[in-house]
């Protein structure tokens, strides 16, 4: 990824646009449109990839009789969760909401059963802000090391003061298009020219966002596969036993 300076981005809006001498249109209102129009490429990109263009990780260890554990406040897509069981890691799977009574009824849980998880977003309090937060059944009886990977929230690529957006090669050209489109929808011109052209540089990125990595393609996976139950996957053994 490369780095665009926020004034750059509204230097090119400016200048692309026509609106150099718009005095009715502030810095502040073309780069809260910069924003927006950011945010919605970063979930275009989302929908589009193969392999990931914004992942992190997160580490944390399970806590006896604890089940919640708050997820990083920039979280946003989970990817993969890990667990260390007997020196070996292995995949979680989602626990699905009819399926919890199982696994709240289970005070000890060994093969051929797997760990579970559930993502939830809770709110502590009235009025306070919601938390996002992973629910790991059945309740960990001991400590266990945790991994996440996950996408974190578009925030966390612009820098310190929003001064910066970080963009693969060129795909700013879409966040330009549409937000000279929309002042000038604002304004009450045409703008069929630039959302054809943003809709050219969503064609181009459409193209390239799923294809990083271009030594060998993707491949189809069984998503029903169990690494606890597969005799190819890693040795078993209890899991969550008091």
């Amino acid at each position: 990824m490369r780095q665009v300076l926020r004034s750059q981005l509204t230097a090119d809006v400016r200048f692309r646009g026509n609106f150099e001498n718009a005095g009715d249109i502030t810095d502040a209102q073309i780069q809260r449109l910069c924003d927006q129009g950011a945010a919605a490429l970063y979930d275009l990109v989302l929908e589009w990839q193969g392999q990931e263009h914004f992942a992190t990780t997160f580490a944390f260890n399970t806590v006896a009789q604890q089940s919640l554990y708050i997820l990083p406040a920039d979280f946003y897509q989970l990817l993969a969760v890990r667990i260390q069981i007997d020196g070996f890691w292995r995949s979680q799977e989602p626990i699905n909401r009819v399926d919890a009574d199982i696994y709240l009824n289970t005070s000890t849980l060994a093969y051929p059963y797997v760990p579970g998880y559930r993502l939830q977003g809770l709110q502590s309090g009235v009025g306070q802000v919601p938390v996002d937060q992973i629910e790991m059944l059945p309740v960990p009886q001991g400590v266990y090391p945790v991994q996440l990977e996950y996408v974190p929230n578009v925030s966390t690529f612009v820098s310190l003061g929003d001064v910066a957006y970080f963009f693969d090669n060129g795909w700013e050209e879409w966040v330009t298009a549409d937000v000279v489109a929309k002042l000038l929808a604002r304004e009450e011109s045409d703008p069929s020219f630039w959302l054809g052209e943003r809709a050219n540089a969503e064609a181009r990125i459409r193209a390239l966002a799923g294809s990083r990595d271009r030594s060998r393609p993707e491949r189809i996976i069984d998503v029903q596969r169990n690494l606890d139950t597969d005799p190819w996957g890693p040795p078993t053994g209890g899991f969550f036993v008091p």
